[in-house]
């Protein structure tokens, strides 16, 4: 009872405070945030290379301790999120209750090795530093992690264009869209649309037509509504010259 207190050093205060930072973004996130979002899947190898020279300098620096609360706390408040029940938007077609299990474990291990890099960063290679933490520090809305001396770091597996796709793209592009072509899946939603009213038009003529005893007015309307719904189901519109 008689010792003397641990002092907290410098690097271990601030190190708190990036680990509290972390805990703060994530706190935002939404179980649909967690269930739907897509994670690059990044190298096993490499990722645990990096884990095991990460949680070696944290033995080293005696913050053992530190990370291993630091994950602890991460994985419940996580946890519990992804277990809660998710609340589709009424309405909406579309919306899933859940993405693949695959895509959250990498979201998880992603979350993780941010919170374990905010622990460590001033123990760790900053590059080494920067890839661990960039995928999770984007899905939180933080900045990437410095890098001195170079460009800043990119999540693993991130794609930009090239310059070649960027020439592609102005050769191409204009000529890739058809003025006169609707919005992409709406011919298909109008021919469908059509075809069901112009089968179910028929299907009233002709059980009129059966009702009255009348079957030849009957087909006749028949014909006339299924070529009418035919007309409207690829009509296309001509643009003005």
């Amino acid at each position: 009872m008689g010792g003397s207190p641990v002092t907290e050093t410098a690097g271990e205060r601030a190190a708190r405070e990036r680990v509290e930072a972390i805990y703060a973004a994530a706190d935002a996130l939404s179980p649909e945030d967690l269930r739907l979002t897509v994670m690059p899947v990044r190298e096993r190898e490499t990722r645990a290379r990096l884990i095991a020279h990460l949680e070696a300098a944290a033995v080293d620096a005696d913050r053992g301790m530190l990370l291993a609360d630091a994950r602890s706390w991460l994985r419940e408040a996580l946890g519990a999120r992804t277990l809660s029940r998710s609340r589709p938007e009424a309405g909406v077609w579309g919306v899933s209750a859940g993405g693949a299990p695959g895509d959250l474990v990498e979201v998880l291990l992603a979350l993780e090795d941010t919170v374990s890099v905010a622990a460590t960063e001033d123990l760790l290679d900053p590059v080494e530093a920067a890839t661990l933490a960039d995928p999770g520090r984007q899905l939180l809305g933080l900045e990437p992690l410095p890098i001195p001396g170079g460009a800043p770091s990119r999540p693993a597996n991130a794609w930009e264009p090239s310059p070649d796709d960027w020439a592609a793209a102005v050769d191409e592009g204009p000529a890739a869209v058809d003025p006169a072509e609707p919005m992409a899946g709406s011919r298909v939603v109008q021919r469908a649309v059509f075809g069901v009213l112009g089968a179910f038009a028929a299907a009233a003529a002709l059980l009129y037509g059966v009702v009255s005893d009348q079957l030849l007015l009957g087909v006749l309307g028949a014909g006339a509504a299924a070529a009418l719904a035919w007309t409207f189901a690829t009509w296309r519109s001509t643009p003005r010259r």
